[in-house]
């Protein structure tokens, strides 16, 4: 697994703020305590960087195993793999 600073774009950022979320926010946790309802618009305004830039570091975080974007209950959700 690539190390977290090897991957590109915002990709760090987006991985801190998805795990600060899924810490520490009620609101954003289910009964597992690690799930994050997917909420690309926020995680922009969070990380300071454009819609676009999320979505490619959501996919350089899944592809390197960061992350699992899941679908389900009519909502989409990211688990961190490494909580």
């Amino acid at each position: 697994m690539k190390h977290i600073h090897e991957l590109k774009y915002d990709a760090p950022r987006l991985y801190s703020h998805i795990m600060l979320l899924a810490r520490h926010d009620p609101d954003y946790r289910d009964g597992d305590g690690y799930y994050w309802r997917w909420n690309p618009r926020h995680a922009a305004a969070m990380c300071g960087c454009s819609l676009a830039t999320v979505y490619r570091s959501a996919s350089e975080l899944e592809r390197a195993g960061w992350i699992r974007r899941l679908r389900m209950g009519g909502g989409a959700y990211v688990r961190p793999s490494h909580p």
